[in-house]
């Protein structure tokens, strides 16, 4: 045999010896392969869990604060001043408490109470408070009219304001113990102006569906 006879025959046998692998190696690096393949799509599942997650407790935080936002529009219908108010206190308590579970928050009663009348205070004097409303009730004539308004309106307003400063609150790693009025006044006096035009738009929701109800009952 020729000497370039046996070079190439010499470079075949190792490349064949690079490329060959026995059975049991193959398999074993199949296996490892398909073990780093299962571990890569456990963990892009865990992360689209977490996000479909964020994203459901997220949407029904709002589902949660219009209802409670349109529940508390109910309170204006109750005749007498200042009873008002503490119902609607307690419904905005219940909302909280409700967000609560929905972010797997510890709830306190006695820092959502806290949190209420501050929060509805710092808007002053920007806007007529709950409190005010409710209080009109008193004057002669005007002032069961005037309240009702006024309290369906600001009342529904407050309600989603506190419902969104602590959906964002929630979503930003806090709990009740390390809620700080202080930094959530400007988000709240945002909200609360929006509140104020959701607030008119249940109203009306609400009014003509009691239009509604009494064209066909007549």
């Amino acid at each position: 045999m020729s000497e370039g006879s046996t070079q190439h025959q010499s470079s075949f046998d190792n490349q064949a010896s690079v490329d060959y692998q026995k059975p049991e190696e193959q398999t074993s690096t199949e296996e490892q392969q398909s073990v780093e393949n299962r571990e890569a799509e456990a963990v892009e599942e865990q992360a689209a869990d977490v996000s479909n997650t964020e994203d459901s407790r997220h949407d029904k935080g709002l589902v949660t604060v219009k209802n409670y936002t349109l529940t508390s529009l109910t309170a204006a219908a109750i005749p007498l001043p200042l009873v008002d108010l503490g119902i609607l206190t307690g419904v905005q308590v219940k909302m909280l408490y409700d967000l609560s579970r929905i972010y797997d928050v510890e709830f306190s009663s006695k820092i959502a109470n806290a949190a209420i009348a501050p929060l509805v205070a710092s808007t002053l004097p920007i806007v007529t408070t709950p409190l005010l409303a409710s209080t009109i009730k008193f004057v002669p004539g005007v002032g069961q009219a005037a309240g009702v308004a006024s309290m369906l309106v600001l009342g529904g307003a407050a309600t989603h304001a506190l419902g969104m400063v602590f959906i964002r609150h929630f979503e930003q790693g806090g709990n009740f113990a390390d809620f700080d009025i202080k930094t959530v006044k400007e988000y709240f006096a945002e909200e609360f102006e929006n509140g104020k035009k959701i607030a008119t738009e249940l109203k009306q929701k609400s009014q003509d569906k009691i239009s509604e109800l009494k064209t066909e009952l007549s």
